[in-house]
């Protein structure tokens, strides 16, 4: 029995020393979670120009065609709560902020990370920009809340050496430039967004009232500090559709 649980000791240290060298060696992995993070604590003092939203604006609006001191820190999947959460913990941190550029699209006012229960996005959030929607300690081990993500991301970094974030020096994502992939990712869309419809029920009322009353927080913190707040909604899927064309490779 005693050499039986030997054996067990073991076999549980190898695989826990694995599973923290696996976790550390993600942590390492290039993020736009991490890396937007970055741009804002670094060149907070001199940001006047704030682009905030969620992949209709991370792709799609380029800073380096607007003024100086314009940065992109929208995330491919960042709802509102955590736009909202972002502004909270920064807005103070940037004494030169003048205009903050909101792209929100239409499917977004009835979704939420959390009470969808996006556990990947929850992890990044917590783990790569140190926001705490939840306090499920998990969340802070990625290896465990993004399962078989984690396994993708490290082989692609590791093994196959190829890029995984796309962000330049001002924030904007190019993942999905045509001159990136080309034009056969347009036909992949309508599976894309499959998973965006509306529905009509009492829980989706809910998170639409909840984001409304986001929105109205943020123009009020906005207002309060005598900082411009622009809403944007940018073209259409529809649009994207019959042109072939993705704002971000205009």
């Amino acid at each position: 029995m005693k050499k039986f649980l030997k054996y067990i000791w073991l076999f549980s240290s190898v695989l826990i020393i694995l599973s923290v060298g696996f976790e550390v060696m993600l942590r390492q992995v290039p993020n736009s979670y991490r890396f937007k993070r970055g741009l804002i604590e670094k060149n907070g003092e001199g940001i006047r120009n704030l682009i905030i939203g969620s992949s209709v604006v991370n792709c799609g609006i380029n800073p380096a065609y607007l003024s100086d001191s314009t940065y992109n820190l929208a995330i491919s999947g960042q709802w509102l709560r955590y736009n909202q959460l972002l502004l909270e913990k920064y807005i103070d941190r940037l004494p030169h902020l003048t205009n903050i550029i909101w792209g929100i699209s239409y499917q977004s006012l009835w979704i939420d990370d959390c009470i969808n229960q996006d556990k990947i996005s929850i992890a990044n959030h917590k783990i790569y920009m140190d926001f705490e929607p939840g306090k499920d300690i998990l969340y802070n081990i990625e290896l465990i809340s993004t399962g078989s993500i984690s396994f993708r991301k490290w082989s692609k970094h590791y093994m196959l050496h190829k890029r995984t974030m796309s962000c330049d020096s001002l924030g904007l994502d190019h993942s999905y430039d045509l001159s990136e992939r080309g034009r056969a990712w347009l036909e992949d869309i309508p599976r894309m967004i499959k998973g965006h419809t509306v529905t009509d029920d009492e829980k989706t009322e809910e998170l639409f009232r909840q984001n409304i009353r986001r929105i109205n927080e943020v123009a009020k913190l906005c207002h309060d500090r005598e900082i411009n707040l622009y809403l944007v909604t940018p073209p259409s899927v529809q649009e994207i559709l019959r042109t072939g064309k993705y704002p971000a490779s205009n």
